[in-house]
Order: structure tokens, then C-alpha cells, then sequence
């Protein structure tokens, strides 16, 4: 989310979207220039100071606001002496001219803290009007303060420069009030203060520091004039904190956008006597800061890695003149954006199909992220983006994996079922494309096999049905096997007979269908003789078969009741090949096909003509073949993996 949060800004910078900073606003910057001419760690030369104060009291600015702490007092006769010239220098300016940092020590073995006499010169600048919930609200119990001679001074103000960064490092918001916490006369005493921005602006647009109000979790507001500093008052200025006292810092423009005067400039000027002019300091909120390169005071923001820190209190003071802030969409609205985007992807996900879901998907986390930029370029208000972004990837991945779990069960329920009717090459297509097994029907040209025991009936009379239904199923599971094996279908087990058809469903697959039905016959007829030398050997009985194979065109599909249907193969040419099985009894011989079913596959068996036979149900004669085997040189039976 900070990521984010930098992000918007940058792309708002790229866009053009830098904003004009406020006239008032001006940087006092001590830059490389001024270290080039001034020598290294010229800030830290307080008779410099002394020396632009002193030029500065020809003029009337408003505010004089140092981002330098003054802290630890001069240990030499030239250190006492820059400190006193200091000290009568900030003296000859107005009242509340010059305002000072300090700061909230966090790190205690870093800083001197101010002893508790010198706490109470703070009470100038103490915030009286303050409420809220305090449970999140940070107390500390030590400051350090700049040296006392020119802290008591009556014309100074204080306030602390704490810039706290944030986990990864970066510095996006800051503290506008702090709270030092400690005992007087055996109680507990709590005191707020405000930023040096906060004090800044206050002191620039003329409001006392116990007109401003302070509601940690919301806002605080300054009561300022309308037109001008003693014009009348209208609508307050309303910053946006939350429980701990933190203003997200709307980055206007970097250090460099803002009116600039060099610092050494300004001591330049004063050496030669020259005239600044009047329009460049006069009721100007000067800003006095650091941002040569190689400075220690620089940290990560959404304008850079290497961001000098007065531009964090530069941007802080004109959000503040400008009543521009960075807002944040309440907890109600996130939570809607949340709760809506992921059950509009849900929803999406659930009733298309993956590849359209996915560009949905993809399309609405594009329109969110392009829309929350939109809206913060226009009106810088931030709505988080991980949280939504997040959640949206969450449940299309959820829903998608449940769905892909869910057909992969559906697959093997399917595979389960169809692995009963259907061979393992014919059921793999199925399962890529379910549509071949649509409802309705189909007319198609096929091979429909019947197969059949001869005298079941008087068999099962003279054996317990015990040992009959062990030798039928150990044949059924034989012949099945074959025809699975050479990618039959299953149509029906009709008591002892086998009804089985080939070239649907997976007709690309199957477009031999006769050559493959025939080969499955001839493997049934090698299949059973193997059970029959097994079953003498076991005493069984010995059963034998007829096989009857018809090509023609019949129709094909799912038949039946809107419950329930069965795969099957309907016509006058299925009704042929039943008819033609029965005819093996008839000439004694285990496998006829017909005139239709011998043109296909000539070439691969050797056959023995029968004649023209007229079957039950036809008065056409329909000429047939006995099958004696494959022909010299073709190659054995093709085969096909049983279902897993």
C-alpha cells in the first residue's frame, strides 16, 4: 500500500499534475551553492543565522521558521559568543517572528534532554483544545530543546520537527500534535504541541494557538479570516489527522518548485548592503532548511529516495495556507469497494466460462487501479488499493481452483461412468469436448455388433444360477474387454447378448469403424476360445457364440425420458445386424457380416460367401460372409488401453 500511496503521486508528477505552490511559501535554502561558498556544515554556524536575522529585521515577514535544531550550547568563548549574537539577533525581529524546532526524543542516548524549567518554556505554544480517544495516541516524556538563552526568549516560538518514517522507511505522513507526558505534584500531567508547520501556519494566517482545535481520529481546525488577516471569519481550515495526530502530507511539488532564496545569497546581500525587496520576504512565510547534497536530513518520499526533510514541512505548510489535503475514503466505503468487487468476481467467475472470466477479472482490476489514480489526481483523495486488488486475485483464484477441483471430480465421475460403455481413446475425447454427447440424436453412418451364446436358455435350465451367472460374467468381462480394446461402445447387455456399436461417439477418432468392429468379433471369437480351454480344465461349462456385424446408417444419441436416457443406436440397419446374428445358428458358423460391412474391409480378412439370406422384417435379400480371419501380411489386432 505505501508503494501505492508513492505511486500516485509520481504518476500525478508525470501527468503534469505538480500543483502551484502558495505564494506566501518561500524556502530559505542552504544548498550546494551555500556550501560551496560558506564551507561545509555551514548551517551549523549560528553567527550566520545571527547575521540573516539581522538583515531579515529590515524587513516583515511573517514567519521566520527554522527546520535547524539549535540544541546544546557553545562549549568555547567563540561558541558563547555565536550564541548570544544569535540569541539578540532573533530578539530584534516581531513578536512571534521566529519560530524554532525542537524535538520529541524517541531515542534517548541520541539527544540531551531539556530539564523540566526548561519544559516550561513550552507553555506558550501548549494546545489547550484538544479531545479525542487518547488510547492510541503517543506520550513521550522528553524533548530537547534549543539552547536556553535563545529558547526563553518572549519573541520565539517552538515547534518539534518530528517526522517519524513509516515501516519501510519512507516519510509520507507527520505528526501535527504531540503529547508530553510527565509528574507534577504526584500526578500524572498530559500536554499537547503543535508541529512546526501547524505553528507556522498558525502564526502566518494570525490565529492563536487557543482558537485551534484538535479531534484526534478527525480533523483540526483553525478558525482563519475570509479576506485577509482582520477580515471576517469564515469557514475554518480543517486538517485531517488521525488517532495518533498524523496529516498525510499532500506533496505539492518537491523543494525546488517552491520560491527559493539561497541562503548565501541573503548573507551576500547583507555584506554589500544591498536591498532584497520587499515583495520577496514581506508577510512571507520563510522556511530555513537544508538541502544541500550529502545531507544527514533527508529521507525516502513520494517525490524521491533522496528527499531533503524541509520539503516534507514545506508541502505540510501550503497544504495548510491552501486547505489542499490528502484525504482517506472512510471505513464503510473500503469495506463496500471490498465486498462488492469480490462478489461481482465471484459471480463472474461463477457464470462464465475460465477464459472469459479471466479477461473480467483482469479488466475490472485494471478499471479499479486506473479509477482510484483518476480520483486521487483529481481530488487527492487516497482509496487503498492492495486490500481490493488483493481480494478480487483471492477469489478468482479460489473460485477458479474450486472449479477446476470441481471438473476434474465431475471428470472422474464421468470417466467412472463412461468407462463402462465406452473404450479408454473414445472416452479421453469425450472428456475434451462433452458436446458429442449432447442430448438428441445424430444420423450417422456406423458398425453395429450383436453378439450372442447359443442355447443359453437350456443351459441355465440345467445348471445352478449360481454357476451360470459366474461363467456370463467372466465372459461378458472377456468380450467386453474386446470391444473396448478396438474402441466399441457399449450399447447393452441384453441378458447373454452383447449389443455393442463403433464410429460414435469420436467419429474423427473412429472413421475405420468396420475394420475396427470386425476386428473386435475376431478378438472375441481368440477370447473365448481361451475360456473354453480354461473352463475344460475347471470342469465348466463350454459356451459358444455367434456374431453378427451390419454397416449402415442409423441414428445415434442419447435416447429416452428427460431423466433418463441411454446411449444408443436406433434404425433399420441396427435391426439388420440383430437379424444377421441370428443367422450364425442357422449356417453354424461364429461370425457373419454383411455385403455393407465386407466392401470396408476386404482387404483385411478372408471371408466365405453364404449367399443372399432374407432376413425377419425384410423383403430385400441381403448378401453375407462368413469371416475366416485376418488375411496373410495384415498386421494382428490394433489395440487400445482400457479406461483407468
Amino acid at each position: 500500500e505505501h508503494y501505492t500511496y508513492d505511486h500516485r503521486f509520481q504518476l500525478r508528477f508525470r501527468l503534469g499534475g505538480s500543483r502551484e505552490t502558495h505564494p506566501d511559501v518561500v524556502l530559505v535554502g542552504i544548498d550546494d551553492e551555500s556550501v560551496a561558498e560558506l564551507g561545509p556544515g555551514c548551517w551549523q554556524n549560528r553567527e550566520l543565522h545571527a547575521h540573516m536575522l539581522e538583515y531579515l529585521a529590515d524587513y516583515f515577514p511573517s514567519v521566520v521558521a527554522f527546520d535547524i535544531l539549535f540544541i546544546g550550547r557553545g562549549t568555547t568563548e567563540l561558541g558563547r559568543k555565536r550564541d548570544r549574537e544569535l540569541s539578540n539577533k532573533a530578539d530584534l525581529l516581531e513578536a512571534d517572528t521566529v519560530c524554532l524546532a525542537y524535538y520529541f526524543v524517541f531515542e534517548k542516548e541520541k539527544y540531551e534532554s531539556a530539564s523540566r524549567e526548561e519544559i516550561e518554556r513550552l507553555k506558550k505554544v501548549e494546545l489547550k483544545n484538544v479531545r479525542g480517544d487518547l488510547s492510541k495516541f503517543q506520550f513521550l516524556d522528553e524533548v530537547t530543546l534549543p539552547f536556553n538563552e535563545l529558547a526563553k526568549l518572549e519573541s520565539v516560538n517552538l515547534g518539534f520537527i518530528n517526522a517519524p518514517p513509516d515501516s519501510d522507511g519512507g516519510v509520507r505522513s507527520i505528526p501535527m500534535v504531540m503529547g508530553l507526558e510527565f509528574r507534577r505534584n504526584g500526578r500524572r500531567e498530559k500536554h499537547f504541541y503543535p508541529s512546526l508547520s501547524l505553528l507556522a501556519s498558525c502564526r502566518h494566517l494570525g490565529v492563536p494557538l487557543d482558537k485551534v482545535e484538535v479531534d484526534l481520529g478527525r480533523e483540526i481546525r483553525i478558525p482563519v479570516p475570509k479576506d485577509g488577516k482582520n477580515g471576517d471569519r469564515g469557514p475554518p481550515i480543517r486538517i485531517p489527522i488521525d488517532d495518533k495526530g498524523y496529516m498525510l502530507v499532500n506533496f505539492s511539488n518537491d523543494h525546488e518548485g517552491f520560491k527559493r532564496i539561497s541562503f548565501h545569497w541573503l548573507l551576500g546581500w547583507k555584506k554589500a548592503g544591498a536591498d532584497i525587496g520587499a515583495k520577496h520576504v514581506d508577510d512571507k512565510v520563510l522556511i530555513v532548511g537544508v538541502t544541500a547534497t550529502g545531507s544527514t536530513d533527508i529521507n525516502p518520499t513520494p517525490l524521491g529516495p533522496l528527499t531533503p526533510l524541509v520539503t516534507v514541512h514545506l508541502n505540510a505548510i501550503n497544504s495548510i495556507l491552501t486547505n489542499s489535503f490528502v484525504h482517506t475514503s472512510p471505513e464503510w466505503v473500503n469495506l463496500a469497494i471490498l465486498l462488492g468487487l469480490s462478489l461481482g468476481i465471484a459471480l463472474c467467475n461463477a457464470s462464465l466460462s475460465p477464459i472469459k472470466s479471466t479477461v473480467v477479472t483482469v479488466l475490472v482490476l485494471a478499471a479499479y487501479i486506473t479509477t482510484e489514480n483518476a480520483v486521487f489526481i483529481v481530488s487527492s483523495l487516497i482509496i487503498p488499493v492492495v486490500p481490493p486488488v488483493l481480494a478480487i486475485t483471492l477469489v478468482f483464484i479460489s473460485i477458479t481452483f474450486y472449479r477446476y477441483l470441481s471438473e476434474e471430480r465431475q471428470k472422474m465421475w464421468i470417466r467412472k461412468v463412461l468407462g463402462q460403455y465406452l473404450s479408454g481413446n473414445v472416452m479421453h475425447e469425450i472428456l475434451e469436448d462433452p458436446n458429442k454427447l449432447k442430448l438428441g440424436g445424430a444420423r450417422k453412418e456406423l458398425t453395429v455388433l450383436f453378439s450372442d451364446i447359443r442355447g443359453f436358455t437350456s443351459i441355465c435350465e440345467k445348471l445352478p444360477a449360481e454357476q451360470v451367472v459366474q461363467v456370463l460374467n467372466e465372459y461378458l468381462d472377456k468380450m467386453t474387454a474386446c470391444v473396448f480394446r478396438h474402441s466399441g461402445t457399449l450399447d447393452k447387455y441384453v441378458g447373454d447378448e452383447i449389443v455393442a456399436f463403433f464410429g460414435a461417439p469420436g467419429d474423427d477418432l473412429q472413421h475405420d469403424h468396420a475394420q475396427l468392429a470386425v476386428r473386435a468379433a475376431i478378438d472375441m471369437q481368440n477370447g473365448l476360445e481361451e475360456l473354453q480351454e480354461k473352463w475344460r480344465l475347471e470342469k465348466k461349462i463350454r459356451l459358444e457364440s455367434g456374431i453378427g456385424i451390419n454397416t449402415g446408417e442409423m441414428l445415434v444419441g442419447n435416447m429416452g425420458s428427460s431423466n433418463i436416457f441411454d446411449y444408443t443406436v436406433i434404425g433399420s440397419e441396427v435391426n439388420l445386424g440383430s437379424r444377421v446374428e441370428e443367422l450364425t445358428r442357422v449356417h453354424d458358423v461364429h461370425i457373419i457380416i454383411t455385403e455393407a460391412t465386407y466392401n470396408k474391409v476386404k482387404d483385411l480378412v478372408e471371408v466365405r460367401e453364404l449367399g443372399i439370406e432374407t432376413v425377419r422384417g425384410s423383403e430385400k435379400g441381403v448378401r453375407i460372409f462368413e469371416v475366416l480371419g485376418l488375411k496373410s501380411g495384415v498386421t494382428g489386432q490394433e489395440s487400445d488401453p482400457s479406461p483407468s
